[in-house]
């Protein structure tokens, strides 16, 4: 399986998982506190994935700048932005809340343009304009369910937050996902806790707490770590524009759950923009003449990928994680700007970072 193909299935079942908290958290979470709920859903994502962190040897340990990474997007995450997610669903509901999160994959593409340098093709812009302008039609198609400003403000706000913790993570994409998540997790739910408590928010009842914790398992802990996969295969850009398809789940389930305020041809118009924009990724296929400079680093890897051709005392057996060089080469083959494809474009070959 091509690493676009690989990148996208991941990517499109982070997006699934996610888009089903805004519903849920509209469903289970209406009578709690912001910074509860925001404790419940992370601790809920880190217990679930701790028991995935990998065998030693697996996957590359986090390391050095990895932990102040980590926390940093633990504070911008997994605590401000479900805490906003939260406070802005309570105040405009599911349905809008869910149709507000394509923002997200709009910031997300841009700051990975932008900031990180990562090369966006017009096959990329175009599929991210769809997909998001699939929202933006659900948006429209509600526009008269009078939704409050300041909730829609708030998951916007959300969504910022999260585009700045996607391109942050994206630079650490080589470490073991599962350890990122339990560790973002485990920052998230610390601070949430102090704020609920200055905030004099009140325990939730036991129902509803099991809800959220398994809400933020699904939808936070299984959803991360399929998200920090699918941008270890297929760069953040594109990871983000393919979980742009996170509203249109979460707009269905709150469907289904009872919320009619969606037009029927309008919503059928915005499927098929998003459907359209997830088949340009699907069918994306970049390749080109291109340079590999000599580059020494450690991450999990295997020896079918044709750049992982390195020695071996006792030959590993499946995915494993150790220190290894790469020698300079140039070739062409089907590629997705993940660790080893990070190059310009343009004449000429291509030099990669």
């Amino acid at each position: 399986m091509s690493p676009i193909v690989s990148g996208a299935l991941f990517a499109i079942a982070s997006a699934i998982a996610f888009g089903a908290t805004a519903p849920l958290i509209g469903r289970f979470g209406a009578h709690t506190g912001p910074w509860s709920v925001a404790a419940l859903l992370y601790l809920g994502a880190g217990a679930a994935t701790l028991p995935t962190i990998r065998r030693a040897g697996r996957e590359r340990p986090l390391a050095g700048r990895d932990f102040r990474v980590v926390a940093l997007t633990g504070v911008l995450g997994a605590m401000l932005a479900p805490a906003a997610m939260a406070w802005g669903i309570a105040h405009t509901g599911a349905l809008s809340a869910s149709l507000v999160l394509a923002l997200e994959s709009v910031f997300t593409v841009a700051i990975a343009a932008a900031i990180f340098h990562e090369h966006v093709g017009g096959r990329v812009v175009l599929a991210a304009l769809l997909i998001a302008g699939g929202a933006m039609v659900l948006v429209a198609a509600n526009g008269g369910s009078g939704v409050g400003a300041l909730g829609i403000a708030a998951v916007a706000a959300a969504t910022l937050l999260w585009a700045i913790d996607n391109a942050i993570t994206g630079t650490i994409a080589g470490a073991d996902p599962s350890s990122v998540v339990v560790l973002k997790s485990a920052t998230g739910v610390a601070g949430s806790i102090v704020f609920a408590a200055l905030s004099g928010e009140g325990l939730p009842a036991p129902f509803t707490a099991v809800a959220l914790l398994a809400t933020g398992a699904i939808g936070f802990g299984a959803s991360l770590r399929w998200y920090l996969l699918a941008q270890r295969r297929f760069g953040v850009a594109r990871t983000a524009s393919l979980f742009a398809i996170a509203p249109f789940v979460g707009s269905a389930i709150a469907y289904a759950l009872g919320e009619r305020t969606v037009a029927g041809p309008l919503f059928a118009l915005a499927a098929g923009l998003i459907a359209t924009g997830v088949a340009l990724h699907l069918s994306e296929r970049h390749e080109h003449p291109h340079r590999h400079a000599e580059l020494s680093h450690a991450h999990a890897h295997t020896h079918d990928d044709g750049h992982h051709d390195h020695a071996h005392d006792e030959p590993p057996q499946g995915p494993h994680s150790h220190a290894h060089r790469h020698v300079a080469l140039v070739h062409a083959h089907p590629h997705a700007p993940d660790a080893h494809h990070v190059h310009e474009h343009g004449a000429g070959e291509h030099e990669h970072a």
